[in-house]
């Protein structure tokens, strides 16, 4: 991380199946996240790689072949689409940081609340809205929850989140604790 690495994501990542951490923050990382680049990442348990100028949607296979990912961050890109219903099979996820790429949109999938362990969930500074998924409620391991600036997000937050120790409302539509 920290470097000067210019360019596209080679696919070639994709064939590194005893990699287990994936540190690229901060550089000047171009190009989309296409589906080669998943398809033999099994191993690996840390997608660190916020910071840089990755465009586009994250792919269905990004979540379905990381079985071992505990930590995905991806903040701060220029990434856009949904965020896929496949995350719910990274059953081993800790923490998720998505925030700061504006056009991420669309709802947050109720797939998320199959994600017990998740203790961090960032979604903040994109352009999702809908109804929060009652899902949310299922993450009693969390602890970090930020929401804020986002499109038009709306719900409650169920009660069994209520532990959290830090939680960042929208600030547009306030979130208020069921």
């Amino acid at each position: 991380s920290y470097n000067d690495i210019r360019g596209p994501l080679p696919s070639e990542i994709g064939n590194l199946s005893n990699l287990r951490v994936l540190d690229l923050q901060a550089n000047d990382l171009t190009g989309t996240l296409f589906p080669q680049l998943f398809r033999d990442l099994r191993n690996l348990e840390i997608w660190n790689m916020p910071a840089n100028e990755v465009v586009g949607q994250l792919p269905d296979q990004a979540f379905e072949r990381m079985m071992s990912l505990t930590d995905f961050n991806m903040k701060f890109n220029r990434l856009s689409g949904t965020i896929p219903a496949t995350i719910g099979k990274a059953i081993q996820l800790t923490s998720l940081q998505l925030q700061g790429n504006d056009n991420l949109s669309g709802s947050i999938p109720s797939e998320i609340g199959i994600l017990v362990s998740l203790t961090t969930l960032q979604l903040e500074r994109n352009d999702l809205s809908g109804i929060l998924p009652d899902e949310l409620g299922k993450l009693i391991q969390l602890e970090l929850l930020h929401l804020d600036r986002n499109a038009n997000l709306k719900g409650s937050i169920p009660s069994s989140v209520d532990l959290l120790i830090h939680y960042y409302p929208s600030e547009n539509h306030p979130l208020i604790p069921s």
